[in-house]
């Protein structure tokens, strides 16, 4: 509902940044000393008509939404087999290729060690991203809402692509960001990008119009 969404924007942009509060429950001497820090994941889905009556501008303009990567499901397609009643078993079960992947992310674990790794790049690397971030600014700065998507666009372009870029080098044990990792990373921020700009579009004004 709205009335548990108005708080739950907050809670998220607390944890995002790592920080935990401690339990109001514990006394203040019991809490001296105490710290703790998170790496907080969220993944949400939903369908488009339920999601949009909840979400308004501000949201991306304070943050809250700018934290997220967009992706929007193509339309579904009406076949004859969804009408089919299925009479034979089907088998349950995870995914063959969850199990290569987890493979390969417990192989490249143990090469990079427990320690925190320094990600270096090319300047071939960090030259293709800056060109993203500039090519995905430059675009937007000519839409009417370009101050409410211009959170989540600096967002996307100066963490979102390095991030990703790192991931892949990391994913095959390397600490250098190289081209093709940035070319990839590009590849699918270029896609973020596109539905961000209609989620945007797709919003209420603010939460009172919302209403």
């Amino acid at each position: 509902t709205k009335d548990w969404m108005r708080t739950l924007e907050y809670f998220f942009a607390d944890w995002y940044g790592g920080d935990v509060e401690p339990s109001n429950k514990i006394r203040l001497k019991e809490l001296r000393g105490k710290s703790a820090k998170t790496s907080f994941n969220t993944h949400m889905v939903a369908t488009p008509d339920r999601l949009l009556e909840l979400i308004d501008t501000e949201m991306f303009s304070t943050g809250f939404m700018a934290r997220y990567n967009w992706f929007w499901a193509p339309e579904p397609v009406d076949t004859d087999a969804q009408y089919e009643a299925t009479l034979t078993a089907t088998e349950r079960g995870v995914n063959p290729q969850v199990y290569t992947l987890a493979i390969d992310l417990t192989d490249a674990a143990k090469r990079l060690g427990d320690e925190p790794h320094a990600i270096s790049a090319t300047p071939e690397a960090l030259t293709r991203l800056k060109e993203a971030y500039k090519a995905f600014d430059k675009r937007a700065k000519g839409h009417e809402r370009y101050k409410t998507m211009d959170p989540s666009i600096k967002r996307l372009g100066r963490e979102t692509l390095f991030k990703c870029a790192a991931l892949l080098a990391l994913y095959e044990g390397r600490t250098e960001i190289g081209l093709k990792d940035a070319i990839i990373a590009v590849y699918y921020a270029q896609d973020w990008y596109r539905d961000l700009i209609r989620a945007v579009e797709a919003a209420s004004e603010s939460e009172f119009s919302s209403d």
